[in-house]
């Protein structure tokens, strides 16, 4: 005789169980028809009768039934951890992929688009690592994170590829009030003598570069903030009433505050929301937020 189905003797536990076959289908949530025609089957199977129906059609175990009983529950426990077992293994083979982000990167639509599509996936569990552009290019180069956003633009490096996910022009944080604040974008030549704060260079170096000769040239006081964050750069502008350079991704954050966004109008510099990884690195992770990255680029 070939051994009995697995399925049919888990029926065959739940009616037991229950004592009944009505209660037994809806818990499998299978047809009691069904249910009924399989037990029939498995009877056949075994050469014996599993249940007695007595008065009032209540259903009874027979002695072979109570004699059979102990192993189908054990079997069918066994089968459940089988399962709960199967399923840990497959959550522990979804990929886990570190990836660095400034903070401020958190509130820009691209950051949103390049996550949402890599979720969508469903087979790569990301965790975030933030810091500075600086510090997270070293932690990449490192292997402590396995791929990193970065504020660009940032020179060829040999080892590195970048894919550029936004562009945004500058702007100034000006207080409510301030005479550039009455205008739609401010050109480049008002603001000669004019003392405006930056971030700090050892935060982003190239950047930094790029706009510090940017700023000088046109005559500009650059000072520097004491914390780069979207709210203290408001509290910055608010209490000191002096411009701060800024990008257009800080907007949404300064919504509703005594802070004033206006356009750097001819500032012949682009900032970059970039991604980085290290060149040839083509782990499934990477390679997956990569072609998201891709995707999204084309639309740049």
């Amino acid at each position: 005789m070939d051994g009995p189905d697995l399925k049919a003797l888990r029926m065959f536990e739940a009616v037991a169980r229950h004592l009944s076959f009505t209660r037994a289908a809806e818990e499998l949530c299978v047809a009691q028809p069904w249910l009924s025609v399989q037990l029939r089957r498995l009877e056949e199977q075994l050469g014996f009768a599993l249940f007695a129906r007595g008065r009032k059609r209540a259903v009874v175990l027979t002695d072979e039934g109570e004699a059979l009983l102990p192993h189908a529950r054990a079997l069918a426990a066994s089968h459940q951890r089988l399962c709960a077992e199967a399923s840990r293994i497959r959550k522990g083979q979804r990929r886990r992929l570190v990836l660095g982000a400034p903070e401020f990167s958190a509130d820009i639509a691209a950051r949103q688009q390049l996550l949402a599509a890599l979720r969508a996936r469903g087979d790569i569990e990301v965790e975030i690592v933030n810091g500075p552009s600086t510090a997270l290019i070293d932690h990449l180069r490192q292997g402590r994170v396995d791929i990193t956003l970065a504020l660009g633009p940032l020179p060829a490096e040999a080892d590195l590829e970048a894919c550029v996910l936004a562009q945004t022009g500058l702007w100034l944080a000006l207080p409510d009030g301030h005479p550039l604040a009455a205008m739609a974008a401010v050109p480049m030549a008002l603001l000669a003598g004019q003392r405006i704060a930056n971030f700090r260079r050892r935060l982003n170096p190239q950047v930094y570069d790029h706009m510090a000769r940017l700023f000088a040239e046109a005559g500009v006081e650059v000072e520097h903030l004491p914390e780069a964050s979207a709210r203290a750069v408001m509290l910055f502008v608010a209490q000191e009433q002096t411009p701060v350079i800024v990008t257009q991704w800080m907007a949404p954050l300064l919504a509703g505050s005594q802070v004033v966004l206006r356009p750097v109008a001819d500032a012949p510099l682009r900032l970059q929301l970039l991604l980085l990884r290290r060149r040839g690195d083509a782990r499934a992770g990477v390679a997956a937020l990569w072609a998201c990255a891709e995707a999204l680029e084309e639309g740049v």
